[in-house]
């Protein structure tokens, strides 16, 4: 088992050094910023909060897949500007969740 962990690691770092190599990486200079606000933002904490809030809102789709949709641009999704955002509970409740199944 641990030899097909190495293979799926090793396998898995190829594709993605593949994609990496193929897209030219994944800057947002090749983007509109309409597409992808968060990698447009300049503050950092900005986006480090918006990405968590997208986690959390991943988590949920997978747990209660009510609302898909497969375009989330033109803030569609808000960025949080703040760290006392509420909906910043959402990724706190998803990442205990994980952690919880992997102390399990």
């Amino acid at each position: 088992t641990i030899s097909r962990l190495l293979l799926l690691l090793i396998l898995g770092s190829l594709a993605c050094g593949w994609r990496l190599n193929y897209t030219a990486g994944t800057s947002i200079e090749r983007m509109d910023p309409h597409s992808n606000s968060i990698a447009g933002e300049p503050e950092k904490i900005v986006r480090v909060l918006s990405y968590s809030l997208l986690h959390g809102i991943y988590g949920q789709l997978l747990i209660w897949p009510t609302f898909l949709c497969y375009d989330y641009s033109f803030d569609a999704i808000p960025l949080v500007r703040s760290c006392t955002d509420v909906r910043l509970l959402l990724p706190l409740a998803i990442y205990l969740g994980f952690f919880q199944l992997l102390v399990k």
